[in-house]
């Protein structure tokens, strides 16, 4: 048996339906659906998770060598993306699409709050990041950010990553943020990751200053939290060719990331302060249940997002 199906062992003795019947149906109850209809749900996922687990279980044998390697192209393979496709149209089918993005604020006591947090914790380097290794027993189910040595050494120069976890301060801040949102995200959803950095006062408009879509996986969508002022001297977010500006701090936006072109824009005076919190539609509320990643995009298969937040499938 080769390494990854050493892994990949122990997922042959889950029993899907049996982790996901009874809370999932619960779920699905509460919004009204009846017995059957609840059933038909639950058969429908239990489909999707046993399909993704047998393309995971292939891919790991006979496809690459590295663990690190297979994780990396089944996420972004035809199929992982036809998955996560699948599961986002079964969410949406029982209920309804998602805001395409919202506007809200943070109260000043807890941006206060945070902004100290942040003033304490240690900066890393995208640098840090270019050789990850990113296997089956890694500690969180997310797919890092895969960039080259150029490209992390210009982020480096126009932005200060910080060392964010999953504290209890960011559980709270994450419980707020629900009852704000859920209307807006209309499903059950499961916070992903959450990151913070600081932008550079005249950083260039590169990477995450640039227009872009973030090309992330069906379902995903994510809050920008800003812990200074929006505005011209400190910065501000485009999204969709509107600008986000003249907002006090603790301003947030709700967006669909991968749908809709958008920029964070440096201060030409002052450092943004910013905070990034991804979030999946699913069919059952889970809270971020692992540190995230200062490098942290998403999931890499929708299991994680009702067993806990791990790798098990």
């Amino acid at each position: 048996m080769n390494k990854q199906n050493e892994n990949f062992n122990d997922f042959e003795k889950l029993d899907l339906r049996e982790i996901i019947n009874s809370k999932v149906s619960s779920e699905l109850r509460s919004s009204g659906l009846d017995d059957q209809k609840s059933k038909n749900v639950v058969n429908d996922l239990a489909a999707i998770l046993k399909s993704e687990k047998q393309e995971l279980m292939q891919m790991a044998s006979s496809t690459h060598e590295n663990a690190d390697e297979f994780l990396k192209y089944y996420t972004y393979s035809d199929v992982g993306r036809k998955i996560f496709h699948k599961h986002e149209e079964l969410v949406t089918a029982v209920y309804g699409q998602q805001v395409n993005f919202m506007e809200m604020a943070i109260d000043e006591k807890t941006v206060d709050q945070l902004a100290a947090h942040l003033d304490t914790l240690n900066s890393v380097k995208f640098n840090d990041f270019c050789e990850i290794k990113q296997t089956t027993k890694q500690p969180d189910p997310l797919f890092k950010n895969y960039m080259d040595k150029e490209t992390s050494v210009d982020l480096d120069k126009n932005i200060t990553l910080l060392d964010y976890k999953n504290s209890e301060m960011n559980k709270k801040l994450l419980s707020g943020l629900r009852k704000e949102i859920s209307k807006h995200v209309k499903s059950p959803f499961v916070f992903v990751n959450t990151r913070a950095w600081i932008t550079k006062p005249g950083a260039e408009r590169f990477g995450p200053n640039d227009e872009h879509l973030d090309g992330f996986t069906a379902g995903h969508m994510k809050i920008m939290i800003y812990l200074t002022p929006m505005n011209a001297e400190f910065g501000y977010f485009t999204i969709n060719g509107q600008k986000i500006i003249d907002r006090k701090p603790g301003a947030a936006i709700l967006f669909r990331n991968s749908d809709f072109k958008h920029s964070g824009v440096p201060g030409n005076k002052f450092p943004r302060i910013c905070m990034e919190i991804t979030l999946q539609r699913t069919l059952l509320n889970s809270t971020q249940t692992h540190d995230g990643h200062p490098v942290g995009r998403h999931n890499y298969c929708i299991t994680s997002a009702y067993n806990g937040g791990t790798l098990e499938l």
